[in-house]
């Protein structure tokens, strides 16, 4: 199939024009109690500020400062917009004594302004991703139906794409260039400069520019094709799901989805986003974690997950790939939650089929979304283009579902697809996860894999509501 000529878009990466409402800022982690972290894990690298809030609203009319990116020379200050969905929010004065490093004016988190040459050097092309499924309807269909063969042809058109748009084609051409490209240090950073400047690097061969092209070709299909953006999600609208979802960046790469949980500055994601710190040479790496919400530009450094001794824990049960951490404070005000026990959450029947699978979504992050197609899917997070997704079997620690996912959607929330209460189901972790002992989920019929809210991660959330 020939390529689509759709690359030659111009697009830009960071802002020169901020909203009137205020700067964006990075908020810093606020001095705790010993008391507190007795019960908690504080992260490597992270510093506690003991500095005053600082408000960062600017006078009506005024205008920011640029400051200088050198890591994107071929673009000038008047190309520069802003990458970011929403006007709102921008920035907020830190609650609580936490404190704010430095205003920074895009989606990006401050390896890149700090020190924009070394950033990759912290990029790891070989680093183990969980893999992830963009579902194809054949795959869903041909599953449920060996799973539970009288499932109606009514539950099976609700939970595969309209006209049959997200097919195995699209899914696996997406997978190979995704793999490709993020296998390379050199085709990341080209396609990250193309998507900056429209201009690829002329030290590239053609060979690996024809690669970027493709990748940047293979992502706006399967986007368009499988997916749709949050901001268009019926779902999402109705329970103001952006003002409780947003991305972990580990430095500048988005690693992980994250649920805020309560104002307290809690989130939900998964266990394994922090694998790689306890796996660092700490004399050599000095990158921390930051969740940036969703519906506004700041961010917020990660400062601890709450329990003790989290990032020495040996994973061995589903179960356990969900945590909670505290992030620096803000004001937030997410959407309130409830978590129904697991029994309430139907799968098909196959002895009686007119009881109805329970529908759920899933809307998570899809890194360089917003720069592919930065006029429709402005925030990067994503839903399904499939009416609802579904649970297909259960194991006590985990369960098989049909929602599609990319790397970068682990910790991201299943919810349950009703009108007016949020409900919570469990937490993406990934594609086949029957490496633990509670999960042996057969291979071949298994799709995603998530985890139901474990006692004690739901003792916390409802210690935040």
């Amino acid at each position: 199939m020939a390529r689509k000529q759709t690359h030659l878009l111009k697009l830009t990466f960071i802002a020169a024009y901020v909203p009137a409402a205020s700067f964006a800022a990075l908020f810093s982690c606020p001095k705790v109690s010993t008391t507190s972290l007795a019960t908690e894990t504080p992260l490597p690298w992270v510093i506690f500020e003991e500095q005053s809030p600082v408000n960062i609203a600017r006078l009506e009319g005024s205008n920011p400062t640029i400051r200088s990116v050198s890591d994107s020379s071929s673009v000038s200050t008047s190309e520069l917009r802003l990458l970011s969905f929403s006007d709102q929010n921008l920035a907020q004065s830190s609650a609580a004594e936490g404190g704010v490093r430095y205003i920074h004016h895009f989606r990006q988190t401050p390896e890149i302004v700090q020190s924009p040459e070394n950033w990759l050097e912290k990029f790891n092309p070989n680093k183990g991703l969980y893999p992830y499924k963009t579902t194809p309807d054949n795959k869903i269909e041909s599953t449920v139906l060996e799973l539970y063969p009288k499932t109606p042809r009514k539950t099976i058109d609700s939970i595969t794409s309209p006209n049959g748009s997200c097919d195995n084609y699209t899914t696996e051409n997406y997978k190979t260039a995704h793999s490709i490209i993020y296998s390379s240090k050199e085709l990341f950073a080209g396609t990250i400069n193309y998507l900056k400047t429209n201009n690829l690097p002329s030290e590239l061969t053609s060979s690996q520019k024809k690669k970027i092209l493709d990748f940047i070709d293979a992502t706006r299909e399967v986007l368009t094709s499988c997916y749709i953006p949050a901001e268009e999600s019926k779902f999402a609208q109705s329970h103001a799901i952006l003002k409780s979802i947003g991305t972990i960046y580990d430095g500048i790469n988005p690693i992980c989805t994250a649920l805020l949980v309560g104002s307290q500055g809690r989130i939900l994601t998964a266990r394994h986003c922090f694998d790689s710190l306890s796996q660092r040479n700490l004399k050599e790496s000095q990158s921390s974690l930051w969740f940036q919400p969703a519906y506004e530009n700041n961010t917020y450094q990660i400062c601890s997950i709450l329990e003790k001794n989290a990032l020495s824990k040996d994973l061995k049960l589903a179960e356990d790939d969900q945590v909670i951490a505290r992030i620096a404070p803000g004001n937030f005000s997410p959407t309130a939650i409830t978590i129904p026990p697991p029994e309430k959450i139907k799968t098909p029947n196959s002895s009686s089929p007119e009881i109805k699978p329970t529908p759920l979504v899933q809307i998570s992050q899809f890194p360089l979304s917003s720069l592919i197609l930065p006029e429709r899917f402005k925030s990067g997070f994503v839903q399904s283009i499939n009416p609802s997704c579904i649970i297909i079997s259960k194991e006590s620690g985990c369960f098989s579902h049909t929602c599609s996912a990319t790397p970068g959607g682990s910790g991201a929330a299943i919810f349950i697809s009703q009108p007016k209460i949020l409900a919570l189901a469990g937490t993406h972790i990934g594609d086949s996860p029957d490496n633990y002992s509670d999960c042996r989920l057969p291979h071949d019929i298994q799709m995603n894999g998530g985890t139901f809210i474990n006692d004690k991660v739901r003792n916390l959330i409802q210690e935040s509501l």
